[in-house]
């Protein structure tokens, strides 16, 4: 990887060290194990209940294996943990593409971003359609000075066999060239 400087200002980015070494990422370990247990639940995992598979024109997406109920946890959206500068810094150096990536607290303080060449989280391949969407995001807040976990809920029943659908949000598309009179963002929200 690239030599840091450590008189940089991003020297320390979670971009530039291995997942040992981001404190972030395994406070973040530990705050996913405490959200389960404050949902309640165990989550279900790759080849246990979700599997990816091609999604058409659409690429990679998640799909059931076993039928979900309405308000069943599917998982928590893990990854690198960065600050608004962090990301931004990662996006220009083509660390991350800003695909995989979500915004959290009030502000957007930090990211995750779930971009990993070890594999994403199984939530990141839920695909977008606003019309077909099956899916919602929740956050588990344990302080304000904690950054809240993300994590994936069913808002109606799914069969297996379906792809798993959320609403990524207009800011995702709006940042993507793609804005809401655009006729490919219809294509995308509902087809």
């Amino acid at each position: 990887g690239p030599v840091s400087d450590s008189k940089s200002p991003r020297a320390f980015s979670p971009y530039r060290r291995p997942k040992p070494l981001q404190p972030m990422r395994q406070l973040i370990g530990f705050l996913c194990l405490a959200a389960q247990a404050a949902l309640r639940t165990t989550l279900p995992s790759i080849g246990d209940g979700l599997e990816v598979r091609p999604a058409g024109d659409r690429g990679l997406g998640l799909f059931a294996t076993r039928p979900f109920d309405c308000g069943e946890t599917v998982g928590i959206y893990t990854g690198t943990i960065a600050s608004r500068d962090d990301f931004a810094e990662a996006l220009q150096q083509g660390r991350s593409s800003g695909d995989y990536a979500i915004a959290l607290g009030t502000r957007d303080d930090f990211f995750f971003d779930a971009e990993d060449p070890d594999g994403r989280c199984a939530v990141a391949y839920i695909n977008h359609n606003l019309r077909r969407r099956n899916c919602l995001f929740g956050e588990v807040m344990f302080t304000k000075w904690l950054p809240c976990v993300p994590y994936v809920v069913t808002s109606k029943p799914i069969a297996a066999g379906e792809e798993l659908l959320l609403d990524y949000g207009t800011s995702y598309w709006d940042n993507r060239g793609l804005a809401t009179p655009d006729p490919r963002r219809l294509l995308i929200d509902y087809w």
